[in-house]
Order: structure tokens, then sequence, then C-alpha cells
């Protein structure tokens, strides 16, 4: 990583009003109860430790095995009481995730930003945006997750059409190239 590279992670006092009227518009959501600011707060800073635990160096092999660098110097990533879904520009993430969750979260984010920096096309193939932009990032987290980890990830992709079949072109991709 480079030495002027920092990624942040922080609750974003701002932003988190936002989405707490935007959950609660949504019907699915509609009884949903946000954590407290406290509790909030105190899953934030459990994001950080993880992040400097293992983040770190799981971002460190993505770099070495996708050879991509960002352009930036700065990547924050807010975190607030809920959001249905992540995503990249800018960062943002809920304060419910378990300790995978969050660590499979910020890398495929990373990853959207990456590939962004890095102009890297989308693969070639019928399918549709959803499934090509992360046929590619699951690719490259194929290659720097344990088994563990990326069984964990394709369980909890089943629900979601487009990610799961991201997920299973990826492994036969990396099934292709490992068998070479």
């Amino acid at each position: 990583m480079a030495t002027t590279m920092k990624i942040t992670i922080r609750y974003n006092r701002f932003l988190d009003p936002i989405f707490l009227v935007y959950v609660k518009t949504l019907p699915k959501y509609k009884d949903w109860k946000p954590a407290t600011l406290r509790t909030v707060l105190r899953r934030t800073a459990v994001y950080r430790e993880i992040w400097n635990a293992k983040g770190i160096s799981l971002l460190r092999k993505i770099y070495k095995v996708a050879d991509l660098k960002f352009k930036r110097n700065l990547i924050e990533i807010h975190v607030v009481s809920g959001n249905p879904r992540p995503f990249s520009n800018p960062i943002v993430i809920t304060a419910n995730y378990n300790e995978t969750k969050f660590l499979l979260v910020v890398l495929e984010e990373l990853l959207h930003v990456l590939l962004k920096d890095n102009r890297v096309p989308f693969i070639k193939s019928r399918d549709n945006l959803t499934v090509r932009k992360h046929v590619q990032v699951f690719s490259i987290l194929l290659k720097v997750l344990d088994k563990e980890t990326v069984d964990y990830a394709i369980e909890n992709s089943k629900p979601h059409r487009d990610y799961y079949r991201a997920w299973l072109l990826a492994l036969k991709q990396h099934n292709k190239s490992v068998s070479e």
C-alpha cells in the first residue's frame, strides 16, 4: 500500500439522518428500529479494529494479485445506522455487520473504487451490468480470501440473483485458471 494512502472508518453524523429517513420509506423496513447512537459508535470502533487487524493485510494482497493502485490518497468509509445496501461512491455502510460481512463489504466497495480508478473495463458478457462488474470484484476476492469466507460470501449472495451469478462465474473462471 502506498505510504500516503489512508482509509478512514467513521460514523457520519450528516449522512445518518438522511439514511434513517430513507430506510423508513422502504416497505421492507417499515418496522425497522435503528441502533442507538452509542451502539453505532461502538460498532464503528470495532470496524476500525477489524480493519487494522485484518483488512489492511487483505488490501495489500489485493494490490499484489490485481496489480492495481488507488488514484487518491484518502478513502473514507462512512458508517450509518441503517442502509439497505452498501455502495462505493462514496463508500457508505451500515453499522449492522458481523466481522466477516464487514470485511467482505468493505473489500468489495474498495475494489469497485480500485477498478474505477484504474479504468479497468467490465468483462464482456451477455449478463447485466451488475453481474459484469461483480465478476471482476469476486474474481479478485477469490485470490485473497480463505475458503470459509468465500463460502460465507457465496451463501449470503444467494438471495440476490445477480451477485450469486457473479460469484458462480468468478468461481468458474478461478477453477479454470487453477486447473491450467
